[in-house]
């Protein structure tokens, strides 16, 4: 009988682990640099973007704009609710603009119940300015008195030495208006109420003109009553005529000579009152 040679059996072999364990090291070596790079990378961008602005309910950036859908709001019981400073020679130490389109707005505003709302100072300058650029009618400084009080007043200006109000314009340098009251008032216990230098122009003054041979003439003006003061002078020299009297009426007011005119005779007019 043939003996098949013995065999050994099959025993189990170990296979080389190193190739596969590289091949782990490297897929785990390149996770880690994936992620350390993503980690990287977004450390980055967040260090690079700037910081989002504050809105509703956050903290006040310094250095950009915050913006806010509601009123943001200081208060103080002591000392100033809000103070701002600048060195810039063209910046300012607090800003206001009012972007809407509707009247009534402002840019900044100030209000108190028993003392002033407002106040400008400067040591050298202005202490407060108005410029307006654009619109008609508008105004560089608006004042507004709602009170009611004959003792009040939209804008009032005080000076140690100098002018209490100053008004310059191309056209007007100061303009006042009533409906029913004092347009302008001037008033002064000891000094001038009233200083002009150059023309005045009066609506209450004209020139009316007797015609020849005529005595008198009446003149229409709106706003004369019998109470007024009316002045009339002769605008040529006259020999045989002068004015006698000029006597107000209501709406009206008539000229009279002493003697008819030779010929068309101007007469100027003033009424006070």
């Amino acid at each position: 009988m043939s003996q098949e040679p013995d065999t050994a059996p099959d025993e189990p072999t170990s296979a080389p682990v190193t190739a596969d364990r590289k091949g782990l090291h490297s897929r785990r070596a390149l996770v880690a640099g994936v992620v350390g790079a993503g980690v990287g990378a977004a450390a980055a961008m967040i260090a690079a973007a700037p910081p989002a602005s504050a809105d509703t309910g956050g903290d006040l950036i310094l250095g950009q704009a915050n913006t806010a859908s509601s009123t943001t709001s200081v208060s103080t019981t002591s000392g100033t609710g809000l103070s701002g400073t600048t060195s810039d020679s063209q910046g300012y130490g607090i800003s206001g603009t009012d972007a809407s389109s509707g009247p009534g707005q402002a840019g900044v505003i100030g209000s108190s119940t028993f003392n002033t709302g407002v106040i400008g100072s400067s040591t050298t300058g202005t202490g407060v300015q108005g410029v307006v650029t654009f619109g008609n009618p508008v105004a560089g400084v608006l004042g507004k008195d709602t009170s009611g009080s004959a003792a009040s007043a939209g804008v009032i200006g005080t000076s140690v030495q100098g002018y209490g109000v100053q008004g310059i314009g191309a056209f007007t340098g100061v303009s006042g208006n009533s409906d029913f009251g004092t347009g302008v008032f001037a008033e002064s216990s000891n000094g001038t109420a009233l200083d002009v230098f150059g023309k005045v122009t009066f609506s209450s003054s004209g020139t009316a003109t007797v015609p020849a041979g005529q005595k008198s003439v009446t003149v229409s003006k709106s706003g004369v009553s019998p109470s007024s003061l009316v002045l009339a002078t002769l605008q040529q020299v006259q020999t045989s005529a002068a004015v006698a009297a000029a006597v107000p009426g209501t709406n009206s007011f008539t000229i009279t000579l002493t003697a008819p005119a030779k010929t068309p005779l101007p007469v100027a007019w003033f009424v006070i009152g």
